[in-house]
């Protein structure tokens, strides 16, 4: 687009195959080039989270795995506890990413999890974020199942 001295580009219903970078050249002046990126934002396509099918027994393991999938850039994806009394604490999971060949991707978040007492009427948070463009959270409640104490006679 044209006005004046001044050369414009507009690009409509913007796609990911428009991601990439353009060039302005000076038709009197060949060598005056403006380079200009186009950073294409993708929201993942798909997110889940996977869980326990059943309630958890105090002293096993159990995983829980955050995913994002069809992103562009990969998602931040975060797991935090939250206990009883609804304080959130940050806890580090397992990141594992594949790229795809149209530059989007998937990210996958996993959690190996020691079943304690203290996770009893507790439950894990996952977020994931794509820049400052998407967020998603997804909330895992826990169901444990606690084993009995020893005894005490009163």
């Amino acid at each position: 687009k044209q006005s004046g001295f001044r050369e414009s580009l507009v690009i409509y219903d913007v796609t990911l195959a428009d991601d990439k970078k353009y060039q302005c050249r000076d038709v009197r002046n060949r060598s005056a080039v403006d380079n200009t990126k186009l950073n294409v934002l993708v929201r993942p396509w798909i997110m889940d989270v996977e869980r326990p099918e059943h309630s958890v027994i105090e002293g096993m393991m159990t995983t829980l795995s955050c995913m994002a999938d069809g992103a562009k850039p990969l998602p931040e994806i975060r797991w935090y506890h939250k206990d009883i009394d609804g304080n959130l604490t940050e806890v580090l999971g397992n990141v594992s990413d594949v790229i795809y060949p149209n530059t989007t991707g998937r990210r996958v978040n996993t959690l190996h999890v020691n079943v304690t007492r203290d996770l009893y009427m507790t439950s894990f948070v996952c977020n994931a974020s794509v820049s400052v463009f998407y967020e998603q959270m997804f909330i895992v409640d826990m169901e444990v199942s606690l084993a009995p104490q020893k005894p005490t006679v009163v």
